[in-house]
């Protein structure tokens, strides 16, 4: 039995440093298909992907019909469009306030209006900050990138709505918030 138990524990160290002496290899493999700041950007195959890219932010901007951001913020603040308050319904809240004029800080509508137009403006730099860098063979392509880039950068609202009123402004008469709730006066 001593035998048996010895070449057991003889065993067992090997397998240990074996796995042991193999990890240094595993923990120092770089990733081949890791793409960041460091390595992308250097190649005119490159730069294209990276501006599709930029045209992604433009889906949840504008959105399809009327369920972007922009539409609501745009639409409702210039009365073409009005909502129907419903006291037992109150997920729309959000856009109430924003057709009100009365939008806050924490409306999340459109905080995420000003995330996703800056994140399509950064994007956009990105790409005009680092094609420089890039040799093309064809400047017209190079040319048609940074152009697009541009046009994206303008594209994104830089202010896509009124700076928020204070809590308990109302707007003005000449927006007709008083016929929307029924006020004949004030």
């Amino acid at each position: 039995m001593t035998t048996h138990l010895r070449l057991r524990r003889t065993l067992a160290a090997v397998i240990a440093l074996s796995v042991t002496a193999g990890c240094e290899n595993v923990l120092d493999v770089k990733p081949e298909t890791f793409s960041g700041t460091t390595n992308y950007y250097q190649t005119p195959d490159q730069m294209e992907r990276a501006i599709f890219g930029a045209y992604a932010t433009l889906q949840p901007l504008y959105g399809a019909g009327a369920t972007g951001p922009l539409w609501t913020l745009a639409e409702m603040r210039a009365d073409n469009t009005t909502y129907e308050q419903n006291q037992s319904d109150r997920s729309q809240v959000l856009t109430e306030s924003i057709d009100d004029f009365m939008t806050t800080p924490d409306n999340t509508g459109v905080s995420n209006m000003w995330n996703t137009a800056y994140g399509g403006i950064l994007q956009a730099n990105v790409i005009l900050d680092r094609i420089g860098g890039v040799i093309y063979t064809d400047q017209a392509a190079k040319d048609r990138v940074i152009g697009e880039a541009k046009w994206l950068r303008a594209l994104h609202p830089a202010r896509p709505s009124p700076a928020p009123r204070a809590p308990g402004r109302e707007r003005s008469r000449a927006c007709g918030a008083h016929r929307r709730r029924g006020n004949s006066h004030a």
